[in-house]
């Protein structure tokens, strides 16, 4: 037994099959409707407030935690020189296989840096 379908057989299906999708349907993200099947929440809304016994007073203050980075300028890269390191021997390579298709002769190595600017806004 062979079961066919016609071509509007088919559309019709993918559009209801279109129709019945999440994010179409409530407006979401692939990752909000993946996250909502896979918490079972399903298409109820999920609550991000914070219950209110957690809130702090209105009356109380705000002391920053020793060793918090409140009130610093400087903050400490870590992992740069591995980085530029890395990144110049990308481009070693990259630059050698131009020498390889100009016959011996060598391609111009550009000079790279990576920097990065962090302002206090």
């Amino acid at each position: 037994m062979r079961w066919k379908a016609t071509r509007e057989d088919m559309l019709s299906w993918f559009k209801l099959a279109e129709q019945s999708r999440w994010e179409k349907k409530y407006s979401l993200t692939k990752a909000e409707v993946l996250a909502r099947f896979f918490t079972g929440h399903g298409t109820a809304s999920i609550k991000t407030l914070r219950p209110s016994e957690f809130m702090a007073k209105r009356i109380t203050r705000y002391y920053p935690q020793p060793g918090s980075s409140r009130g610093r300028i400087i903050t400490k890269q870590t992992g740069a020189r591995r980085v530029q390191k890395d990144f110049e021997n990308m481009m070693k390579a990259i630059f050698s296989l131009g020498d390889a298709f100009r016959k011996g002769k060598r391609t111009k190595m550009p000079k790279v840096n990576i920097s990065r600017y962090i302002s206090k806004d």
